[in-house]
């Protein structure tokens, strides 16, 4: 069977080449044509947009994997539309074209050419000598294909260079908003004494081509309510009002302009409008929609600018690389848009490798459409349609800011640092009087009929011990309010306070089993040292599951702290029936607390705290309330100190090496590319080795360059469109 691939182009029809598969199992070949050959530049044209000719619709692809560089990539694109539609030279086919072909047989497409006198001397041919020795590999037309590749090396044939764009993206390049500025001149209007400025000049003049009167002058009152709210947001306050009225100054409107402009609740107003822009956002999105609360600095930073009117080119450099220029805050910008969190991201390579692609590509959107009102995005895949961006310059300009990593890290202001210092403070502080506490609660009694103990609870648990030595402890969940058990922490004491369960201490954990969601609910997270739903361990049965944690030597034990989430967020995934034993060296596991002695938990009743009284006697009462008061209040101000410590502005680190890949597709990679701004801007080229500060410092360099005509007519679109 053969299929000729047929497309019109130009307004007449060329023959591309053509497809055999003439037998079940056989390999697929296709031919190009001489005339098709003999055009070169034919190949800089997007295969999926040249019109087929004829043919009908056929959802399922027939071919499987082809060589993806130069023109196999090409003709695999269209060959695959081709068959899709069933074009055939004379006319559509209606049989079923998938019956005589095995699809697990065709693991490779060979080209080859079709005709003669298609390749001269020291004309470039369409594929390498060795691209085409590589294509022959399952070809069942080797005699016929060997001649053609002996020709094609006696005649020294050379590959092709790629263009760099097609004729529709340089066509694209002659747009007027593409040219260098140039200094301009109000027009004249015929009634030149009705303009008060270069604007009013410009409306006039409009206006009159239509021709349309100017609306009547608005009363003082109205001007002074509408500007107001342009620049504030907010209505003018009444004595603002008078005091304007009562102004019979010539420059009176100036001044009220000016006034506003000092207002604090101008750059509140104004940067609404720029986090819009940027896509600002205080969580997540998708559907666990989880906060985003280190995200405000980057928000203030933004009101802070416009207040102190930061010239705009400044503006521009601190969000791009302001880490280095001391607004540390700023960059926030760069991580302004959305990305899939981290646990919602498969554990399997290729799932990392695309949610990393498209991090990038939020960054290389957000750069785009808010500096220079370009879809950069749209030319991730191909060419782009309207722009003229290629599929190579977008990689480009995507090696610059692929050192930037989307989280939270500390921030780098005095201010910050001395938070940090407080807040480690603090923690001390509460970790002591945990201690303290936890002398309090009642022993534990494991089969114990009385009821001495609090419910569990979701944050914290206390297991106060009779001491004993081990080196062994299993933590054994019987029994959870939901799915699979989850403990964020488990944490074991000695007698003077140190936790001998975690891994710096050289303990070891084994478990019955994980489910573990890309970097979290790993078994290592059990005893890391830090708290939250992020650093926790989860089960891979539901209701069960058993922990043992093995410590470097033999000590004695006295208390167990363990917890579903100690950040207080979560409840779900709650151990309510427990076991804990412990071993020594000789071995034998011993019950030393379980969920007996504890009060049954209810769903949705309130819960007491780790740290209940009840039990107590009146001194030991006293004492624990008093202690608790104290925690809490350390606990409020930690956190203040904590949420001013840390900034969702990204984590710049060694940049990744990009590469082009074919449609877009992290799993078809090709040459690596170097970094470099947009070819139609001019963007200068870095090397393929440039650490993270020098790609983002050129990236800041090349949009907010006076050269750059983009950036001003875009800025100056966006404050007309806010006030006009």
């Amino acid at each position: 069977m053969s299929l000729e691939v047929h497309v019109d182009w130009q307004g007449e029809s060329h023959l591309v080449g053509r497809l055999d598969a003439a037998e079940r199992s056989a390999p697929v070949s296709f031919e190009y044509a001489a005339e098709w050959l003999q055009r070169p530049y034919a190949f800089a044209m997007d295969p999926t947009s040249l019109p087929l000719q004829r043919g009908v619709q056929h959802g399922k692809s027939l071919f499987g994997a082809i060589q993806d560089c130069g023109p196999d990539r090409w003709g695999r694109v269209l060959i695959e539309r081709a068959v899709r539609k069933k074009v055939m030279a004379q006319k559509p086919y209606r049989g079923n074209l998938t019956t005589p072909l095995d699809v697990s047989q065709r693991d490779g497409c060979d080209f080859q050419w079709v005709g003669k006198g298609c390749l001269d001397p020291g004309e470039p041919a369409l594929c390498s000598l060795s691209l085409t020795m590589c294509l022959l590999m399952h070809s069942n037309l080797v005699i016929g294909c060997l001649s053609i590749l002996g020709m094609a090396a006696g005649l020294g044939v050379t590959l092709a260079a790629e263009p760099a764009r097609s004729q529709g993206l340089s066509a694209r390049s002659n747009h007027w908003a593409f040219q260098p500025l140039k200094p301009g001149t109000p027009p004249q209007p015929r009634d030149a004494a009705w303009a008060r400025n270069p604007i009013d000049s410009f409306v006039l003049h409009r206006l009159e081509q239509e021709p349309l009167p100017p609306a009547p002058e608005s009363g003082r009152a109205t001007w002074l309510r509408r500007v107001t709210l342009d620049l504030t947001g907010l209505p003018p306050e009444p004595q603002a009002l008078d005091a304007f009225l009562a102004d019979v100054r010539t420059d009176a409107h100036e001044r009220a302009v000016d006034e506003l402009l000092r207002s604090p609740h101008y750059g509140e107003r104004w940067a609404q409008h720029w986090l819009d822009v940027v896509r600002y956002a205080d969580t997540e999105g998708f559907e666990f929609n989880s906060e985003r609360p280190h995200a405000w600095p980057y928000r203030d930073y933004v009101i802070q600018a416009f207040n102190q009117h930061v010239p705009y080119d400044r503006f521009i450099r601190e969000q791009i690389v302001g880490d280095l220029l001391g607004q540390d805050a700023a960059t926030g910008f760069l991580v302004a848009a959305s990305f899939l969190p981290p646990g919602q991201v498969g554990k399997d390579e290729p799932s990392k490798r695309l949610a990393r692609q498209d991090a990038l590509d939020e960054i290389v959107v957000n750069l785009g459409s808010t500096f220079l009102g370009l879809s950069a995005g749209c030319a991730r895949c191909h060419d782009h349609k309207s722009d003229p961006i290629s599929q190579r310059d977008y990689f480009r300009f995507q090696a610059l800011v692929a050192g930037v990593e989307y989280d939270d890290r500390d921030l780098r202001t005095p201010e910050a640092e001395a938070l940090r210092k407080e807040a480690s403070e603090l923690k001390g502080r509460i970790a002591g009087f945990e201690m303290r506490l936890a002398q309090l609660v009642p022993m534990a009694q494991p089969g114990s009929e009385t009821v001495r103990r609090p419910a569990v609870h979701a944050r914290m648990n206390v297991d106060r011990l009779s001491p004993v030595r081990a080196r062994k402890l299993r933590f054994t969940v019987r029994a959870t309010n939901s799915l699979e058990p989850c403990i964020d922490e488990l944490e074991v004491f000695n007698p003077a306070g140190d936790n001998i369960a975690l891994a710096t201490s050289g303990a070891r954990v084994t478990s019955s089993g994980d489910t573990a969601v890309a970097d979290r609910h790993e078994l290592c997270r059990i005893h890391d040292g830090h708290y939250g739903n992020s650093y926790s361990w989860r089960s891979n049965e539901k209701g069960r599951g058993w922990v043992i944690v093995e410590f470097a030597d033999e000590h004695v034990v006295d208390r167990v702290f363990w917890g579903r989430d100690r950040e207080g967020k979560l409840s779900d995934r709650l151990a309510t029936d427990y076991l804990i034993e412990v071993a020594g060296e000789s071995g034998g596991w011993q019950t030393v607390a379980d969920a007996t002695d504890r009060k049954p938990y209810v769903p949705g009743q309130p819960a007491e705290t780790a740290f209940a009284t009840a039990g107590l006697g009146a001194t030991e009462t006293a004492e624990a309330g008093r202690i608790l008061e104290e925690r809490k209040q350390l606990e409020a101000r930690l956190k203040t100190r904590e949420v001013g410590s840390k900034v969702f502005a990204g984590k710049f680190r060694k940049p990744d090496r990009i590469h082009f890949l074919s449609r877009g597709d992290p799993e078809q990679p090709q040459d690596e590319v170097i970094p470099a701004g947009l070819g139609i801007l001019g963007g200068s080229e870095l090397a393929v080795d440039s650490g993270d500060g020098d790609r983002r410092k050129a990236l800041a360099d090349f949009i907010a360059s006076p050269s750059n005509p983009l950036t001003a007519r875009v800025m100056a679109n966006r404050i007309w469109q806010r006030h006009f």
